[in-house]
């Protein structure tokens, strides 16, 4: 049986890989209008969301770090906790670094971290 959703992860995910973030976000957009099977696969598809925010030409560092929060917020596996913070040490690399926001993603995540 085809799964739709699978499809524009795979997509989004490969795009991504090829640094093709305005096709991933359109592969991601598409898969949001997907019915949705699991929390699992939704939280993937918005950490690609954040990585495709935080690498595009004209990044959109303020989208990433309130996707991330939002992941965070909902107990995500240690698979997708890992990739968050990988993606804050992007942050933490970008001219974004001192904003409130990235502040706050950082704490969200020791607090997190800190109660697994």
């Amino acid at each position: 049986m085809f799964d739709a959703l699978k499809f524009y992860i795979d997509a989004a995910d490969t795009y991504l890989s090829l640094g093709r973030y305005d096709k991933a976000l359109n592969a991601i957009s598409s898969g949001e209008e997907v019915e949705h099977t699991t929390k699992r696969r939704i939280e993937y598809l918005n950490l690609i969301k954040a990585e495709c925010y935080i690498k595009q030409t004209k990044p959109q560092y303020e989208g990433a770090s309130m996707v991330l929060q939002n992941i965070l917020h909902k107990n995500p596996s240690d698979y997708h906790v890992r990739y968050i913070a990988r993606l804050y040490q992007l942050l933490l690399k970008s001219k974004y670094c001192t904003s409130q926001d990235v502040i706050e993603l950082g704490i969200a995540l020791k607090e997190f971290k800190r109660r697994s």
